[in-house]
């Protein structure tokens, strides 16, 4: 793939990520410094994890919106690491990023829902692809969470509005009838 289209495809996934936190999870260290790099030229926030158990730690304690992570790790798997983010939220984006091609495991990962499950060597250009995917239904969930938010504010204005003026409605029908009553009582006492 050519180095230009790369970088092009980076710009505008980048433009896409404000705000956005990714949590990547990588037992080995140099790999995880190389694909942290890279994502630091997306995501404002990434953090990164060397296995399962501070990964779930991080989660636990923080937000992310994207989390990235391998399989075969020490201390606690990517599997397990993912059933544990599924107790939490069953709405969490996860992408998997591993050399473990078991279609077991894959399978049991389609089930926990996760967006995406890359095979290492890293395909920078794979990798973007699925990030792209990842962002774009994490804006248009956040899109329609404020149009809710607003439909739901526009209508508890209007429910006011209406209220009020089926007070004003029900104070005038009264005014009307005492002022039929006055009005009939001054022509004849009886």
């Amino acid at each position: 793939m050519d180095i230009e289209l790369i970088k092009k495809k980076v710009e505008s996934l980048k433009n896409k990520t404000k705000g956005l936190k990714i949590l990547y999870v990588e037992d080995e260290a140099g790999l995880r410094e190389k694909a942290s790099h890279f994502l630091n030229k997306i995501f404002e926030n990434v953090e990164t994890a060397s296995n399962g158990a501070e990964a779930l730690e991080k989660y636990v304690d923080n937000s992310y919106d994207i989390v990235l992570t391998d399989m075969l790790m020490p201390v606690m798997n990517g599997l397990e690491l993912i059933q544990n983010i599924r107790r939490h939220s069953d709405k969490q984006e996860i992408i998997v990023l591993s050399a473990d091609t078991d279609s077991e495991i894959l399978s049991k990962c389609i089930q926990l829902g996760v967006t995406g499950y890359l095979i290492k060597p890293i395909d920078f250009n794979q990798v973007l692809t699925v990030l792209d995917q990842s962002v774009d239904k994490l804006n248009a969930f956040r899109e329609n969470e404020i149009y809710r938010t607003k439909l739901e504010a526009l209508v508890n204005e209007r429910t006011q509005k209406v209220l009020l003026l089926q007070d004003e409605q029900a104070s005038n029908y009264d005014h009307v009838i005492r002022s039929l009553v006055k009005m009939i009582e001054g022509r004849d006492t009886y």
